[in-house]
């Protein structure tokens, strides 16, 4: 078995699309509720 680094991937990722991910994140986790929703 070859020892291959998989931290590194094999195309880089572009910058623009790394923020654009980053940012939906940020907005994901501000527009969720603290709380988890109550019981259906």
């Amino acid at each position: 078995m070859q020892k291959q680094v998989q931290t590194a991937p094999s195309k880089p990722i572009p910058q623009h699309v790394v923020e654009r991910m980053e940012s939906e994140w940020k907005q994901m986790r501000d527009s969720a509720p603290p709380k988890p929703a109550g019981p259906r």
